[in-house]
């Protein structure tokens, strides 16, 4: 499957297709992010869209809140609330970055299913490489209080 977004088309097709990554992101059914379920997981995911189009196409509060069915006063919230959310909780954060970053590939023309792999794949490396430093770190604190005791016994033995 492969879905692009480009500026230069109309808007109605660049919010559809920030609609559809979403949903391949979130893994959310297009039905369930356009319902007016208020269900946390959804309205995050609602949350994403309405800033994603805000910060990449840059289009009105109206135009935005009118696609969703909604007043461009509940966009304008969403978006503080989002705010918000991007500097106090790193999962929603970590979420948002991935749908950027599908977003972004798909001006380039890159098929979705292939970055979502690319993505999983280097974050994947990223908990490896982290624990793979608190391992080696774990090590050094473990030589260095052997060191300690070393010196300390030997220091006892002199006096």
């Amino acid at each position: 499957m492969m879905m692009t977004i480009t500026k230069e088309s109309n808007m109605n097709e660049n919010m559809h297709c920030v609609v559809e990554s979403i949903c391949l992101t979130t893994q959310i059914s297009k039905s369930e992010l356009m319902s007016r379920k208020r269900y946390r997981y959804l309205v995050d995911a609602k949350r994403m869209c309405y800033s994603a189009i805000r910060e990449i196409y840059g289009y009105p509060y109206t135009i935005i809140g009118g696609f969703f069915r909604m007043d461009h006063a509940n966009i304008i919230h969403h978006l503080k609330a989002h705010k918000n959310l991007l500097e106090w909780d790193s999962s929603y954060s970590e979420k948002y970055n991935n749908l950027l970053t599908v977003i972004q590939s798909q001006e380039s023309f890159v098929e979705v299913d292939r970055v979502m792999r690319d993505v999983t794949r280097m974050k994947n490396e990223i908990e490896l490489k982290q624990l793979l430093i608190k391992q080696r770190v774990n090590e050094i604190e473990t030589e260095n209080i052997g060191a300690v005791d070393e010196q300390a016994s030997f220091e006892g033995l002199g006096q």
